[in-house]
């Protein structure tokens, strides 16, 4: 008890100098637009030094606003469906990717699909005992999220992995999913991913040089 006791105050007290330490690097206008967002009292109360990266994130991005939030839900799915690696090393893409997504969550969205694999979530829970349900439920929904985040990184990358994709979908018509199953497989896929080789081929109309 004296231990748990001791570690708690050490998580209160870390928590409060973290908060401090990222509201002090918030520039004025920034800490008017945080005071202004829902939540922001219970936030300083708490410490919440998650929600206030959140929601300085969002604001960064022009997510949280006045403006009515049904638009700005739209705004960051718009945002994160719109996301192209283009012009982006792997690295950076996939935080920008995570960077969007979790924006997009801290709103209230769902990268999951609704319902769209409650079937796979409750095929998990049933394997459980009653006692793990609910930890069964949020494994199985966690497993689901990974995998669509891997799906949509492969989905959203440049132009040079045409050719996987190709590879990818055509694997998966043969009943063969080899999709990533999370972040960290989707960017050893892309880093390592080499691209076959195109050899030329004859252009029969090409007039021919003969060497005497």
């Amino acid at each position: 008890m004296e231990a748990y006791s001791f570690k708690l105050l050490q998580l209160i007290e870390n928590k409060t100098i973290v908060f401090t330490m990222v509201w002090d690097q918030c520039s004025k206008s920034m800490r008017i637009q945080v005071k202004g967002t829902d939540g922001y009292d219970s936030a300083k109360d708490a410490c919440d030094c998650k929600w206030l990266v959140m929601t300085i994130r969002a604001i960064s991005l022009g997510f949280e606003s006045s403006k009515a939030r049904i638009l700005c839900l739209d705004d960051a799915l718009e945002f994160l469906m719109n996301l192209r690696q283009e012009g982006l090393s792997v690295d950076d893409f996939s935080k920008a990717y995570i960077a969007a997504l979790l924006n997009y969550e801290h709103l209230g969205g769902t990268i999951t699909h609704g319902t769209a694999f409650d079937s796979e979530v409750e095929a998990e829970v049933a394997l459980a005992s009653k006692q793990d349900e609910d930890s069964a439920r949020k494994k199985a929904i966690a497993t689901v999220r990974d995998k669509v985040i891997g799906t949509s990184i492969i989905k959203r990358s440049g132009a040079k992995y045409l050719p996987l994709r190709k590879e990818l979908a055509n694997a998966y018509a043969l009943s063969n999913d080899n999709y990533p199953t999370d972040l960290t497989a989707a960017i050893r896929v892309l880093n390592t991913y080499q691209a076959p080789s195109v050899s030329a081929t004859p252009n029969p109309n090409r007039p021919r040089h003969h060497q005497f």
